[in-house]
């Protein structure tokens, strides 16, 4: 006879709450007779590698701590492996393997369960740990979490894949409304609650004799355990963060965006001065909210709306949604848009990169007022709203003629909520290389989005403090005022209080179309 234990591996999942990897493996364990072993592989190439980011470092963090505590107060705890999965996973089978409790039964892993994702680090890594898995004769159980539908189970009649968005939304839809039921049932608080009461009983409990934990982590030939509280103390603090972890305020976070925002999400979605946006981000790309009851949500408030622009509103937010899936299922079906651009006509398209300008548009000093409050806001709270997202995605690599995998990189650096998928959809969109992507002749006006974004141009007072003075809409172009007005009555000096623009965009905008034109006639 032999302990059975059903290992469910902890990602971008950070939460008990709808957690499919856990309710299988849970399952799984009420078969077999088991117990649930929750494990995290601390990965230093997440953590600290080229695409970390001290922001999503601080919010990992504070999740990942927090389900920690979920799971004490459950009489047990989550395993955090100091190392990779790759390089840790055979040592921890063999620890397990090699505890002798008092019972006499020894320890087995039964099978291990987690959530996909599809970034080419995580489809690498998880085919190795197949390996070594199936070598072991553990049964290995991937499970669809990340989202509703992913890779290839929304496609077209002939079972290609879309490559445009709004046929891919249409059937994403189609599909979902005839399988709306089966999603329904999350939003029920006894769905959470009894699921919560019953996994309680199949949890590996710290205070049991036989405590696995404790062998685990005492264990000085095996498996060195990962310290999250010191290593958290040691990041540097960022008072501004614009997302707190965890599961609880993911929760807080739903609840004020359903209440107070998503009927009037239509209008105030496009206001980088109002606070309109749901601020899930980074919830959804550290999965402390589950997307299918986010989805059923929308839709129970849509089912709810007092009139038809409240529907509306409700409809829009759900396209966001939308659009997260098919970038996720872009990326699956096209791993190569990580490196390289997704319309072949582009791949290889030259850029001028210039240092100068690059130093400047990441510290919000070109000259664009609503360019750099945008980047300004990034630098300090790790959150930048989505359509400062596109002006300074578009004013990056038209105006400045900078690789859209540069400014890439500087968001994944920056943001609290850098998802690959995302990311990389939104800068291809940007650059005119990606799905969907606005046509290369469709050039952002930095003053006239600042207009659009920011009419009164509060945006622009608290992100650029230099241009406070100035009280009315021509805050978004500075230039167009009198210099000598601007000294006297702003205490403006462009070119010493605030930096001159560093490129004319009507230049700048004609020299991009016909780069692009070029490549796209080549």
């Amino acid at each position: 006879m032999v302990n059975k234990l059903v290992l469910v591996w902890f990602r971008r999942d950070l939460r008990i709450t709808d957690n499919t990897a856990l309710r299988r493996a849970y399952a799984r364990a009420k078969e077999v007779g088991g117990q649930v072993l929750p494990v995290y592989f601390a990965e230093k190439k997440l953590l600290t590698g080229p695409n970390s980011s001290n922001n999503r470092n601080l919010f990992w963090s504070q999740s990942l701590l927090e389900l920690q505590e979920n799971l004490r107060t459950m009489n047990s705890d989550i395993l955090i492996v100091d190392g990779s999965a790759r390089s840790s996973i055979l040592e921890l089978i063999n620890k397990i393997r090699s505890i002798q409790p008092p019972n006499q039964r020894n320890y087995e892993v039964d099978s291990f369960y987690f959530n996909e994702d599809y970034t080419e680090f995580s489809r690498r890594r998880d085919e190795e740990v197949a390996s070594i898995l199936k070598d072991q004769n553990v049964e290995i159980n991937p499970c669809k979490d990340l989202v509703v539908y992913h890779k290839d189970e929304v496609s077209k009649a002939d079972k290609s894949i879309y490559s445009v968005f709004t046929p891919y939304k249409n059937a994403w839809l189609k599909k979902y409304s005839v399988e709306a039921g089966e999603f329904a049932a999350s939003l029920s608080k006894n769905y959470d609650e009894e699921f919560r009461i019953s996994l309680e009983n199949l949890l590996v409990k710290k205070s049991a004799k036989d405590n696995v934990f404790d062998s685990i982590e005492k264990s000085t030939d095996f498996v060195k355990i990962f310290d999250l509280k010191e290593w958290a103390n040691k990041l540097e603090k960022n008072p501004f963060l614009a997302q707190k972890g965890g599961e609880k305020s993911a929760q807080t976070a739903v609840k004020n965006f359903f209440l107070n925002k998503i009927y009037s999400y239509s209008v105030t979605r496009n206001r980088a001065d109002i606070n309109g946006t749901s601020k899930l981000s980074a919830h959804l790309k550290f999965g402390t909210i589950s997307i299918r009851k986010l989805v059923a949500n929308t839709f129970h408030y849509i089912e709810k709306a007092p009139d038809s622009a409240s529907r509306a509103s409700c409809e829009i937010y759900l396209s966001e949604l939308i659009w997260r899936e098919f970038y996720q299922m872009i990326l699956a079906n096209h791993p190569h848009v990580e490196k390289e651009e997704f319309q072949k006509k582009y791949i290889g398209i030259s850029w001028e990169n210039n240092f100068k300008k690059f130093e400047a548009w990441k510290n919000g000093l070109t000259g664009y007022p609503f360019i750099d409050a945008a980047m300004r806001e990034l630098n300090q709270t790790g959150w930048m709203h989505n359509r400062g997202r596109m002006a300074v995605a578009m004013f990056l690599t038209k105006d400045l003629d900078v690789d859209w995998r540069l400014g890439e990189k500087y968001f994944m650096e920056k943001l609290v909520d850098g998802d690959t998928a995302a990311n990389n959809g939104g800068w291809q969109w940007s650059a005119s290389t990606g799905t969907d992507a606005a046509p290369y002749f469709r050039i952002f006006n930095p003053v006239t989005q600042g207009l659009k974004c920011d009419p009164n141009g509060d945006y622009v007072r608290k992100w650029v403090p230099e241009l406070a003075m100035i009280k009315d809409k021509k805050i978004h172009a500075p230039w167009e005022l009198d210099p000598i007005i601007l000294r006297a009555d702003h205490e403006i000096e462009l070119g010493e209080s605030y930096p001159e623009r560093i490129v004319d965009h009507y230049i700048a905008r004609d020299k991009s179309i016909a780069k692009y034109k070029f490549e796209a006639d080549k």
